[in-house]
């Protein structure tokens, strides 16, 4: 009985130290409920009671959304209402939008996000069948301008004449090194960044032009999607070095059956010299999206008023 006890006791103490461990890696962010820890971009949620729990026939309610910018840019767009009931029922109707503008906290998550409510309506519903009910969507539509600042090394020649070892020729850059002098990291806060570069780089003879070749890896990370799939005016830079891209444009496919998530670009530069050992430059991606985020309540029974 004693060591049922004890047994008893461990189980506990093991419970109450994976909770303990649980909390403490808890997010301690303010804003909706997303499914990742903070959100890259824009969320949304419903405000309690906009709408209500329990819609009534021919009674007026309204529709309010929380918008919060997690993102450093600041972002602006609109918010699309719809409620899934046909135009013979009235209610929400066609073409519903309201605007928002938030600013964005500059890569200091210390300062919090900016937040709003966007309201909507009062609406009604009149004429309804029995058993009918509303499935409230909000889509929030924004421009994103993206740029990302990661640092590019490449080999030159000694006084001795010998190639250079300062640099990797190859190497894979991800993460914060997409970034890394960067105050606004879009490559770790927008929703569709660069997640890795790869660069494989030679020269033929000392005082010859580099020929640097990238890989560049563009992704939709973000909890929404591309509207139209288009992300637009891909551009690819590093000091005296030009690159020339196999595309400047590429295409996210959306349906029931495909989501892509990742896309990849191909660039080569045969422009630049390095005078000296190395050279350490700044490699810029540049490109430019609409992005989606959306959020839905419901289904909301709406009460029929009998005659």
């Amino acid at each position: 009985m004693v060591k049922m006890k004890k047994g008893i006791l461990l189980l506990l103490f093991i419970l109450v130290f994976l909770t303990g461990c649980g909390l403490q890696n808890l997010p301690g962010y303010k804003g909706p409920k997303q499914d990742k820890p903070v959100p890259r971009g824009i969320g949304l949620s419903f405000a309690d009671g906009f709408p209500p729990s329990e819609l009534v026939e021919d009674k007026d309610f309204s529709v309010r959304v929380n918008v919060i910018n997690y993102g450093a840019r600041e972002a602006s767009g609109n918010i699309e209402l719809s409620d899934g009931v046909g135009n013979a029922y009235e209610g929400v109707g066609d073409d519903v939008s309201g605007q928002f503008r938030l600013e964005g906290n500059e890569g200091d998550a210390g300062a919090g996000y900016d937040e709003m409510y966007v309201s909507f309506g009062p609406f009604r519903y009149k004429n309804l069948e029995e058993g009918q009910s509303a499935t409230f969507i909000a889509n929030a539509i924004f421009d994103y301008d993206y740029e990302s600042i990661a640092s590019l090394c490449i080999n030159g020649f000694t006084s001795a004449g010998k190639k250079s070892k300062k640099c990797l020729d190859k190497e894979t850059i991800t993460g914060r090194a997409l970034c890394p002098s960067s105050r606004i990291c879009d490559a770790m806060t927008a929703p569709v960044a660069v997640t890795e570069i790869k660069k494989n780089s030679f020269v033929a003879e000392e005082g010859g032009e580099q020929t640097i070749q990238l890989d560049v890896k563009i992704s939709n990370v973000g909890n929404g999607y591309i509207k139209d799939g288009e992300v637009n005016g891909i551009e690819v830079s590093s000091g005296d070095f030009r690159f020339d891209c196999d595309k400047d444009r590429v295409v996210f496919l959306y349906n029931r059956d495909t989501d892509v998530r990742e896309k990849k670009i191909k660039c080569i530069s045969s422009e630049g010299k390095v005078d000296g050992e190395f050279i350490r430059t700044p490699l810029i991606v540049k490109m430019k999206y609409a992005y989606v985020i959306s959020n839905y309540y419901g289904p909301v029974q709406i009460n029929r008023i009998e005659d």
